[in-house]
């Protein structure tokens, strides 16, 4: 499992090369969805936890960019948008890069909507994941 997510969730690319970055290769993308659909259950519930807490959010890098706000209050109009404009991208998890590469794969769609009904099925059965919960927006 480990190995599939390391292969296709990429790195958040960098506040300057997000919008050059390219994107996986759409082997990878159809490699993800033909792996996922042979998990049982119980294994997507795993990969699942994994995906939301391996490749979510980087808090930290989120809490360095933060600092830097707070730093540039004093600072020019410009210097502070843009220092929002990198939390806000810092924010992103990596898997919502997946996720949006996924939608463009052929049944991507279909597939996302079925990801989306187990996400619904597990949180409503298993309280104890917050990754789950919070990072797949279904609380």
């Amino acid at each position: 499992m480990e190995e599939m997510l390391r292969r296709t969730v990429t790195p958040l690319p960098n506040y300057e090369t997000r919008e050059k970055s390219p994107p996986p290769p759409d082997s990878n993308i159809l490699d993800f969805m033909h792996f996922y659909r042979n998990l049982d259950k119980e294994q997507r519930l795993a990969f699942l936890e994994i995906l939301s807490r391996e490749y979510g959010v980087d808090h930290r890098g989120a809490s360095e960019m933060a600092r830097k706000l707070v730093d540039t209050q004093i600072r020019d109009l410009a210097t502070i948008l843009q220092a929002e404009d990198r939390l806000r991208y810092s924010l992103t998890p990596r898997y919502r890069h997946l996720l949006n590469h996924i939608s463009r794969a052929e049944g991507g769609v279909k597939f996302l909507v079925d990801l989306r009904s187990d996400v619904l099925e597990f949180t409503s059965k298993v309280t104890d994941s917050p990754h789950l919960r919070v990072n797949l927006n279904t609380s």
